[in-house]
């Protein structure tokens, strides 16, 4: 919590708040740009600097304070709770995460996301740094762990995708469906639904997908009770 109610205007946008700064902005904007990670509406009495990351109140100016603004030179326009994220991020994987965090609401279901250039470099084959990168978005943007026995499956057709709503858990062979999990699908096989049918609704529902085989199976062991 920030005691001083002008340290985030002036660490962010390099003005302060003096009298007559603008509480509301009203009528219809005249226009709508982005400048750095900041979306600028434009009004009549001043203007509303927004964060895109959504995790901040928007700042609203005056004409005269935006005609201030100036932007950090360290490059980081964004509101205080990205900045104070990515300066205490400490490794690579650090850093990855706190881009994620700022750009969640920007990432768009239907489109490919790729690896930020300045994430791309290191010794490690661009394979396997894809398959590392894969699992840390899923779990970060998700909040799911994922567990020895499960692998980040990219659904889509893009060799070097890491967007999130493209992956998914596959679980490996030898792996043991949860309690939780057989109970749901005994539930959706007894409601008539194919394996097949199943199958997708657990992975658009959970982002996991679990084999045929298991799912076929359980539908056989319900069958033999029945008998």
């Amino acid at each position: 919590m920030h005691k001083d109610p002008d340290l985030p205007l002036l660490t962010c946008l390099g003005v302060m708040r003096p009298e007559g700064t603008q509480s509301t902005l009203e009528g219809e904007p005249h226009r709508t740009e982005t400048v750095g990670h900041w979306e600028v509406t434009t009004f009549s009495q001043g203007a509303r600097w927004r964060c895109l990351c959504g995790r901040s109140a928007p700042f609203n100016l005056t004409s005269a304070q935006s005609e201030l603004v100036t932007l950090p030179v360290d490059g980081v326009h964004s509101c205080l709770v990205c900045r104070e994220q990515w300066f205490a991020a400490r490794t690579k994987n650090a850093r990855l995460e706190a881009w994620l965090d700022q750009n969640r609401p920007l990432i768009q279901k239907d489109a490919h996301l790729h690896i930020p250039t300045n994430f791309r470099e290191g010794s490690t084959p661009l394979r396997e740094r894809l398959t590392r990168t894969r699992r840390l978005v899923f779990t970060r943007f998700w909040r799911k762990p994922v567990t020895p026995d499960q692998k980040v499956h990219l659904k889509c057709q893009d060799p070097f995708c890491i967007n999130p709503y493209h992956l998914c858990l596959t679980t490996t062979p030898a792996s043991k469906l949860s309690a939780q999990a057989q109970k749901e699908i005994r539930i959706l096989l007894s409601k008539g639904l194919s394996c097949q049918t199943v199958q997708k609704h657990l992975q658009e529902q959970h982002c996991t997908t679990y084999s045929l085989r298991s799912i076929q199976r359980i539908r056989s062991a319900g069958e033999k009770l029945i008998i």
